[in-house]
């Protein structure tokens, strides 16, 4: 229940609901659910930490609309899974071999994003060009 409390809280508190959430809900279960009230606590609390580091860093809105962004990258390469969301775990995978930061897609900050989807552009440029 305490949990839950701080995880809605948080919400608030960054002007976070409907889409975002579902998309951070997606995003920190790999794609198991869309909703807050699903989630196993062991998720629940990477979310949490997750925005609490938003909310001491600032600038929310920018930073979903660039992972946002990734997602859609991430579709268009085609990683998704059977039902329909990003892979999340590839995602991930991906950013971690390839990647210039070498971390978990969630664990970028706003400039690392910048660099990321630059990345994820030229590979989906390079993937049109010879697909």
């Amino acid at each position: 229940m305490q949990q839950n409390n701080r995880l809605f809280g948080l919400l608030a508190k960054l002007g976070l609901g409907g889409d975002d959430r579902a998309d951070l809900c997606r995003q920190f279960s790999a794609g198991r659910t869309s909703s807050s009230r699903e989630l196993l606590a062991p998720e629940a609390d990477l979310l949490i930490a997750h925005l609490e580091r938003l909310a001491e860093h600032g600038e929310p809105g920018k930073l979903y609309r660039m992972r946002r962004k990734v997602y859609s990258l991430a579709h268009e390469l085609g990683w998704e899974r059977p039902d329909g969301t990003v892979d999340v775990q590839r995602l991930d995978a991906w950013c971690m071999h390839f990647g210039r930061t070498k971390k978990d897609f969630h664990e970028h900050t706003l400039a690392e994003l910048r660099d990321l989807i630059t990345q994820l552009e030229i590979v989906l440029r390079k993937t049109d060009a010879h697909g």
